[in-house]
């Protein structure tokens, strides 16, 4: 049996275990919810692994695994301008209706500060894309 296959027949009973689940939860109300939600974690965790391992897999059987690193590269370094960039210093706001640290705001504006800049960078080749289309 080739990979496909099995991550077919994996996905369809993924599939099926989460229909189930998704009736029970219209049956039952808000107490099915729980058990719903572990499984998308456990769906969210198998896909995780499953990219990196694949990723991984495929870097190391050939190709060209220099643009990838170089690739991996420049995400890993936008995250950490990001990172530095982002203060957390509005911490403070939040304190009285969740737990929040200096940390976790941190975190959050880095997060907020990556996406923002994820999404400067594709307008900017999506619009270099369409212009050069145009010139051509």
């Amino acid at each position: 049996m080739d990979t496909a296959k099995i991550t077919r027949i994996a996905s369809f009973g993924l599939m099926a275990i989460g229909l189930i689940m998704l009736v029970n939860v219209f049956i039952n109300s808000e107490s099915a919810v729980g058990p719903f939600i572990q499984l998308g974690y456990i769906c969210t965790f198998i896909a995780v692994v499953a990219a990196v391992v694949f990723s991984v897999l495929n870097l190391f059987k050939g190709g060209n695994s220099k643009t990838t690193l170089i690739g991996v590269g420049a995400v890993a370094g936008i995250l950490i301008i990001a990172f530095l960039v982002s203060s957390g210093a509005d911490f403070a706001q939040y304190t009285g209706e969740i737990a929040v640290t200096e940390g976790t705001s941190k975190m959050v504006s880095a997060g907020l500060n990556s996406f923002y800049i994820f999404l400067f960078i594709a307008v900017i080749s999506i619009l270099y894309t369409e212009v050069s289309k145009a010139f051509k």
